[in-house]
């Protein structure tokens, strides 16, 4: 994978409306890890202890199969942070950074040989720009976002309070 293309990522993640579909795949398949045609996802939230706190959410994506891969995301917002008050996790999310980042609309790709891994980063967000002046400081409960392939994965990725 060439290297300017996930600095362009990085950077459109990070400058933030992406055109993510806002379909919620349901409890029944929301997991932290999940395996789709030999590739791997596994999603998480990395917590930055300053105040307000800020989160910065990541997917790891290893190759299970035994051939390369290359994994396609339609645009600039690979990973995609979702927040929800309930720990299930089900029906509209309190907050979804789909709607408010801007993404620069060119295929983004990751090349794989078997067994190799790579970390797609999110953006950092912080917990004012989550809570805005509607939602309530407490425990919130994150999911992760990402298209690869013509699909929509939403994986589980952690939980933290929040307050501005």
């Amino acid at each position: 994978m060439k290297r300017w293309v996930w600095v362009l990522a990085i950077l459109a993640a990070q400058l933030g409306a992406c055109t993510a579909s806002g379909d919620f795949t349901g409890p029944d398949s929301l997991r932290a890890n999940r395996t789709v045609s030999g590739i791997t996802y596994r999603a998480d939230t990395r917590v930055m202890e300053s105040f307000p706190v800020r989160l910065g959410p990541t997917v790891s994506v290893r190759n299970d199969s035994g051939t390369p891969r290359t994994i396609r995301f339609p645009d600039g917002c690979v990973v995609l942070l979702r927040v929800y008050t309930e720990p299930e996790r089900t029906g509209q999310p309190a907050w979804d950074q789909a709607r408010t980042v801007g993404c620069f609309q060119a295929i983004q790709e990751v090349d794989l040989a078997p067994g190799d891994t790579a970390t797609l980063a999110g953006g950092t967000i912080g917990a004012a720009e989550i809570l805005g002046d509607s939602l309530p400081a407490g425990r919130y409960y994150f999911t992760v976002v990402l298209r690869p392939d013509g699909q929509v994965l939403e994986l589980a990725a952690g939980a933290a309070d929040l307050a501005q």
